[in-house]
């Protein structure tokens, strides 16, 4: 006989894997400057840490990131050339 308060098992909860920085897919897809939340989606970054690197001018504003109504958008390319080392030296 079947009780209403039968208990099923719970299954474990799956973990996400982490997937490393793909930001070869943006540019394939021809991104140029894509929102904050898509470029933390691809690379796995997080928005603490592009605000952190805005606060301490390692990512300048015009340049790596920029914003438009209300949005921070993030440059694919010049994302890029900061992961390879290279520097950016921002038009007067």
């Amino acid at each position: 006989m079947s009780t209403a308060a039968e208990i099923l098992p719970i299954e474990p909860r799956q973990r996400r894997k982490r997937t490393a920085a793909r930001p070869d897919t943006l540019v394939a897809a021809g991104f140029g400057w894509v929102k904050l939340w898509k470029y933390c989606a691809e690379t796995g970054d997080t928005e603490d840490a592009v605000h952190a690197r805005r606060r301490e001018g390692i990512w300048v504003d015009g340049v790596h990131c920029r914003l438009r109504d209300g949005k921070l958008w993030v440059s694919v390319e010049a994302f890029q050339e900061w992961l390879s080392g290279k520097t950016i030296v921002p038009k007067d």
